[in-house]
């Protein structure tokens, strides 16, 4: 009798609906195939029935099958069902499925990302013959915290119906989807052992392994170098090809993002109180004039109409109306990150010199919707790139891509061609070699002869060429993976931001400070985000010589060469004339502000005397130029510290040990409550004008540490935009928040 197999996706907290499929199709012409592999998804045209409910969305098994489906979605006929789990009492409980807005999205994607950073702490205690199964999870998991909510998205366009009135229908919807007009049984009823016959795989465990490669057919691509993208739409997996299939869907589907490769689907965080059916026949503007669009724009309130206007004035090459579409849509939504990168692509492409400031804010923004698209990150890398020559903020944004997706080649390429322009060719060699790796088209004659890679004349294939290691970190080792940071102060402030800084870069770590608690906390959020990083913590009050000797010498020997010293740890105590001032505060800031240094300084400066290398960094303060009134001990200790720099280097320069001091104006830490011992109304002296951050002190301590060996910048004066001098402030409010 079974004419007609139809696979079944679903987990065993709903096998109960699955039973009453069973007990409805049983002796028809339709045969159930439950929970088919993602191979034998692949290799089939059937629909798929899709039992989705909150406990598939987070089981791993049923994820890696659903994924192979995305690129399929008019297969699916989506069914929503609660889901189930036990209470404290043990007893069975039903969970709704929400999926619509993005608060709801947002709770998967947070999922997800949870139980990969749940992995990755697996992995470290996981025994030998467990590391290859969790380190597959570890990886969807990851590729899935970005990816559910384009998941998610898709399966709301097919218009999922509840399971109570899907099966109130007796399944209608279903039997028109496979083209069945009547359901035709056998005159006897089927035995229960016949029914048993019922082709059945064993149901998803939430524990199932899962398979690396199930997400890379289609994760979203980068919109790549300009001249490659004639090539690059070609990509098998490139969302274009996506949108071209979903094409032949129904008319009233909403339209999907046109996004370009490797740029991920950026959610809104527009919540729709009603769901409403939106047309997706091409809109287009009858009149052109710009005053008139404008006006009749401002009526539109639907957000997919607006895309198509956007989309259809694009590609009609008239971009001023393009771009109204797109301020409109911001306008309903501000933080619309399809609108928002497509409004930066747009501005980029196609506009004059005076708007690319505005496509950078349009690229920040859409960063900060959606921060963990590498896409993103790289493309807003190419912007600045091009439009405004910043090195160094280019090589934080691919770092930072890399950071998400650390086999996006075409990051490691750019960040070569920049690491080049600056003079350090044995990085970019490594990083455009790294690229060949993952990506042998890449590889150039020209290339080779810029980044000095020798080749032999009989070309071998570049893996065995370069013996390409078989663990992940080996191949992606960073070129600074033996170069050693230490760093005072290391618990809050600047200090704490620069930790970050260098771990980015893929520095080993040394962190100091007097707060144990805070410091193990810093090194294992450090160890989360970035899987290789390597960090020493040492609790010590710089004022103290014995604890500084005791704490160096628990140093492995493995780290006792240290490449990079910074000096943070620093303080203020109390503001007032000098016939006022208590000797304690002035102890505490002359020990802590010059002796501290000194003692550090006096530690380590041999070690880099003896290597013939190394950096010291001292962060001063414009206190140390400029006196001000009430602020006399705190001014000498910092003008005693620019005195210091100075003699240092011509100290040690000869033995290739460069010094450099960085000299903040106002910072927003917890500097101004430590000065007035906690008081919060006293510390309040930042309410009325915009200061630097951390980590703007912290990127200018990295750009200085990442100079070529022969630069020293060896006085740098950093102030905030409206602090002119040290007693010179704009405190007519935050202008740049």
């Amino acid at each position: 009798m079974p004419q007609y197999q139809l696979p079944v996706l679903y987990v065993a907290a709903n096998s109960e609906e699955f039973q009453r499929l069973q007990h409805f199709f049983a002796g028809s012409q339709v045969q159930l195939v439950a929970n088919p592999s993602p191979q034998q998804l692949e290799n089939s045209e059937e629909k798929v029935l899709l039992l989705l409910s909150d406990n598939f969305l987070k089981d791993h098994l049923a994820m890696q099958a659903l994924s192979s489906l995305m690129l399929e979605t008019e297969r699916i006929l989506p069914i929503i069902l609660n889901g189930r789990q036990k209470d404290v009492n043990g007893q069975i409980i039903e969970t709704p499925t929400q999926t619509k807005t993005i608060h709801e999205l947002m709770r998967y994607r947070d999922f997800w990302h949870e139980e990969w950073i749940r992995l990755r702490k697996a992995n470290r205690e996981a025994a030998a013959d467990e590391l290859e199964e969790i380190e597959a999870k570890k990886l969807f998991a990851k590729r899935l915290s970005t990816n559910i909510g384009s998941f998610l998205r898709k399966i709301n366009a097919l218009s999922p119906s509840p399971w109570a009135d899907f099966e109130a229908s007796e399944f209608s919807r279903l039997l028109q989807a496979i083209d069945i007009t009547a359901l035709q049984k056998s005159e006897e009823k089927e035995t229960e052992e016949e029914q048993a016959e019922i082709e059945e795989a064993p149901e998803i465990e939430v524990e199932s392994r899962a398979e690396e490669e199930i997400l890379e057919a289609e994760s979203p691509e980068e919109t790549p170098l300009e001249e490659k993208e004639a090539e690059e739409e070609q990509a098998e997996n490139s969302v274009e090809e996506i949108e071209e299939e979903e094409k032949t869907a129904e008319e009233k589907e909403p339209m999907e993002a046109v996004e370009e490769e490797k740029v991920e689907e950026i959610p809104t965080v527009l919540e729709k109180e009603e769901e409403k059916e939106v047309a997706t026949e091409k809109v287009v503007l009858e009149d052109e004039n710009l005053e008139a669009a404008q006006e009749y724009l401002t009526e539109v309130r639907s957000l997919d109409a607006l895309f198509v206007i956007a989309e259809t004035e694009t590609e009609e090459a008239d971009y001023e109306v393009a771009r109204l579409a797109y301020e409109r849509i911001l306008v309903l939504d501000p933080s619309n990150g399809r609108a928002l990168i497509w409004l930066a692509r747009l501005l980029d492409r196609h506009f004059e010199e005076e708007e690319q400031q505005l496509a950078q804010e349009y690229y920040k923004k859409a960063i900060f919707v959606n921060e963990e698209s590498a896409a993103l990150y790289y493309e807003y890398a190419l912007h600045l790139r091009k439009r405004f020559a910043s090195l160094f903020r280019v090589n934080e944004l691919l770092h930072r891509a890399l950071e998400i997706d650390p086999q996006y080649e075409l990051a490691y390429l750019a960040l070569a061609d920049c690491q080049a322009k600056q003079g350090q060719i044995e990085a970019a060699r490594a990083n455009y070699l790294q690229a060949c790796l993952l990506n042998p088209e890449l590889q150039a004659e020209e290339l080779d002869q810029l980044y000095k890679v020798i080749r032999p004349e009989e070309q071998k294939p570049l893996a065995e060429e370069l013996q390409l290691p078989e663990s992940e970190e080996e191949i992606l080792r960073s070129p600074h993976a033996e170069e050693v940071v230490f760093i005072t102060g290391a618990t809050s402030g600047i200090g704490r931001a620069t930790a970050w800084q260098f771990a980015r870069a893929g520095y080993r770590l040394v962190l100091t400070g007097r707060r144990a608690a805070c410091l193990e906390e810093l090194s294992e959020q450090l160890r989360e985000n970035f899987e290789q990083l390597e960090v020493q913590t040492l609790s010590f009050d710089v004022r103290n010589k014995e604890e500084i000797d005791a704490a160096l010498a628990k140093l492995p020997e493995s780290w006792s060469n240290i490449d990079i010293l910074i000096n943070n740890a620093g303080l203020a105590k109390g503001r007032g004339p000098i016939h006022e001032g208590k000797i304690e505060d002035w102890e505490t800031m002359i020990d802590t502000n010059l002796k501290g240094l000194l003692y550090l300084s006096r530690a380590i400066s041999p070690i880099m005397v003896q290597n013939k290398k190394g950096f010291i960094i001292n962060i001063g303060s414009i206190a140390g130029k400029e006196a001000y009134s009430d602020g006399n001990v705190y001014c000498a200790t910092k003008a005693a510290l620019d005195m210091l720099t100075k003699g240092m280097r011509l100290d040690l320069h000869r033995y290739g040990v460069r010094v450099a001091a960085i000299h903040p104006g106002h910072v927003e830490t917890e500097f101004a409550l430590v000065r007035f011992d906690g008081d919060e109304e006293k510390a309040k002296i930042y309410d009325d004008f915009t200061p630097l951050r951390a980590e703007d002190v912290a990127e200018t301590i990295f750009f200085v540490a990442s100079r070529p060996e022969r630069v020293n910048i060896q006085d740098l004066l950093l102030f905030a935009n409206q602090q002119a001098s040290a007693a010179v402030i704009d405190r007519s409010g935050k202008k740049f928040e």
